[in-house]
């Protein structure tokens, strides 16, 4: 995302991209900048899902109305990535058998479930959204899998990064 904005030259996408970059953690800028203009759908869904469920602390406002992508500590996003990398890489073959929903992609979907489904939020694979007449047992498969991962909670350290 950044590398296409100084693509475009213009000033104004300059401009924003240098903002972007002034957020960014300096010490880790390149491997940050690389993970995420690299983000699948699945991976962006499944990030952006995190930050709007997730509230701050002592506060009923959704992390997503304060911080960005920007904001997550770099092995915390790290850890992001390796999760949904391997959740597709193990269920690939499944999530293709879903529905194809209405407002997004189907990796979208499947990512913004797999946060919630991780974090037994009351919403995800097992709400009934991914089951099928050929795969009536579908989110129930995808439900039981996501859990294996154990739940994951955001917080703002100290520093003013986003944590796991």
């Amino acid at each position: 995302m950044i590398r296409r904005l100084f693509e475009q030259g213009t000033e104004a996408s300059c401009r924003v991209a240098d903002n972007l970059l002034d957020r960014l953690d300096a010490d880790n800028l390149s491997e940050t900048v690389e993970l995420i203009d690299h983000l699948d759908e699945f991976t962006h869904a499944y990030i952006t899902c995190a930050l709007w469920e997730q509230s701050e602390m002592d506060s009923d406002r959704s992390l997503s109305e304060t911080y960005d992508i920007r904001n997550i500590a770099l092995p915390t996003l790290r850890k992001m990535v390796e999760d949904c990398e391997e959740f597709q890489e193990r269920l690939s073959e499944l999530i293709k058998l879903g529905p194809e929903p209405r407002d997004w992609s189907r990796e979208e979907q499947a990512g913004h479930d797999f946060w919630l489904t991780r974090n037994r939020t009351g919403a995800g694979f097992w709400d009934g959204d991914w089951d099928t007449e050929e795969k009536p047992d579908l989110g129930k498969q995808l439900t039981e899998i996501a859990h294996e991962y154990g739940e994951a909670y955001l917080y703002i350290g100290d520093d003013g990064r986003i944590w796991d």
